[in-house]
C-alpha cells in the first residue's frame, strides 16, 4: 500500500512462477512448502490444469487418489478441494497471512469454505488477511458476499484488504485493525464514517471505491496517519470533493479527477502525493481549484506533483511556495 499489503511466498500465484518455486523443494522441508509456511496464498486463477499439476508435484505425495485426480482436473473443483485438505493438513505453527482469491463465477455458493477458511487462519494467529473476490473487467462491481459471521471473528486482524467484496460497513467492529484497504466496491458516504470505527486503524487506503459525490474522512480517535486515495469517485460531477481530518495525518496521497480536496486538522504533513491522472488537458478552471489544494497542504515537507501541474507555470510556482522538497 505504497499502501500495498506485503508480497509472500505463493503456492497461487501466477502460474508461470510456480515452477521457480518449486524447482529446489521437498515436501519435508519448510521452503517453499504450503504446508508449511506462515504466508498463505490461495488464488483461484492458478487452479487451471497447468497450475494444478505443478501444486501436485510439490505436495501431491500426501493426497489421496480421488484428490489427486481431481487436482490434475483442475478448475474451481480442484480449488475447493485443495482449499479443505490444506487445512486438514497444515504443518505449520502459525498462520501470519491469508490471502484468498475467489475470480471465477458465483463464489458465493462457497460462503462456508470462505467462512472456515477465515476461522482457521485467525486462529491461528493470522495477523493479515487479503481477501479478494473482484470480478475482472468489473471496476466497480462487489463480486461476492462476505460470510455473514465475519465481522464477529474473536480475533481481529491488524491488517486487513477487501476487494469486490459486497459488505456492510455498519459491522466493522474490529478493534486491532492498523491497516485497512477497500478496493472496487460501492459505498454509500455516510459508511465511510463507520469503517472508521476501527479505534486503532493508522492507515487507510480506498481503492477505486465508488462513491457518488462528497467524501468526509473524520478521524475521531486521533490515530490516523496515512490515507491514500485512487479513483474513489465515480463521475465529473460538480459536487464532487474529498474532506479529510486527522490531526495527526503525516502522509497524503491522492489520484483521480480534479476536485476540491481539503486537509484540515493536522498540523503540516511529511509527505503527499497529487496525481489527477485521469485529466488530459489543463482547464483554466482547474487552476484556481488546484491552487487550493495547494493552499491546505502548505508546509509539506516533500510534495509529489504530476506532469498534468507542471502544464501551468502558476501551479509549478504555488507548488514552490507550499513545500520544502517538490517532485515532478
Amino acid at each position: 500500500m505504497d499502501s500495498e499489503l506485503s508480497g509472500s511466498p505463493s503456492f497461487g500465484s501466477a502460474t508461470n512462477s510456480i515452477p521457480q518455486a518449486m524447482s529446489s523443494t521437498s515436501v519435508s522441508g519448510p521452503l517453499h512448502n504450503p504446508l508449511c509456511s506462515p504466508q498463505i496464498e490461495l488464488d483461484e486463477s492458478c487452479f487451471d490444469k497447468t497450475g494444478a499439476k505443478h501444486l501436485l508435484t510439490l505436495v501431491g505425495c500426501c493426497m489421496d487418489a480421488d484428490l489427486v485426480a481431481c487436482m490434475e482436473r483442475g478448475g474451481r473443483d480442484a480449488f475447493i478441494a485443495y482449499t479443505r485438505w490444506f487445512m486438514d493438513h497444515y504443518r505449520g505453527q502459525k498462520v501470519t497471512r491469508l490471502r484468498l482469491h475467489l475470480c471465477l463465477s458465483h463464489p458465493s455458493q462457497y460462503d462456508d469454505d470462505v467462512k472456515n477458511l477465515i476461522d482457521w487462519a485467525i486462529t491461528r494467529g493470522a495477523e493479515e488477511l487479503d481477501l479478494d473476490f473482484a470480478n475482472v473487467g468489473h471496476h466497480y462491481m462487489g463480486f461476492a458476499e462476505l460470510p455473514c459471521n465475519f465481522f464477529y471473528l474473536d480475533k481481529s486482524p491488524h491488517t486487513l484488504r477487501l476487494s469486490g467484496c459486497n459488505f456492510e460497513p455498519a459491522g466493522f467492529v474490529f478493534t486491532e485493525v492498523r491497516k485497512l484497504s477497500i478496493e472496487k466496491v460501492q459505498v454509500d458516504p455516510n459508511a465511510i464514517f463507520k469503517l472508521l470505527h476501527c479505534n486503532n486503524l493508522e492507515d487507510l487506503t480506498l481503492k477505486m471505491v465508488d462513491v457518488p459525490s462528497f467524501l468526509h474522512i473524520l478521524d475521531p480517535y486521533r490515530m490516523l496517519k496515512r490515507v491514500t486515495m485512487e479513483r474513489c469517485l465515480s463521475g465529473r460531477t460538480g459536487t464532487a470533493a474529498i474532506r479529510i481530518e486527522a490531526p495527526c495525518l503525516k502522509y497524503f496521497k491522492y489520484s483521480g479527477f480534479a476536485m476540491p480536496i481539503i486537509v484540515k486538522g493536522c498540523p503540516p504533513l511529511e509527505e503527499a502525493e497529487l496525481d489527477f491522472n485521469l485529466e488530459y488537458v489543463f482547464c483554466r478552471r482547474h487552476g484556481n481549484l488546484i491552487a487550493d489544494i495547494l493552499f491546505h497542504l502548505q508546509n509539506t515537507r516533500m510534495l509529489t506533483v504530476c506532469s498534468y501541474v507542471t502544464q501551468n507555470t502558476r501551479m509549478l510556482t504555488v507548488c514552490s511556495y507550499v513545500t520544502q522538497e517538490l517532485n515532478v
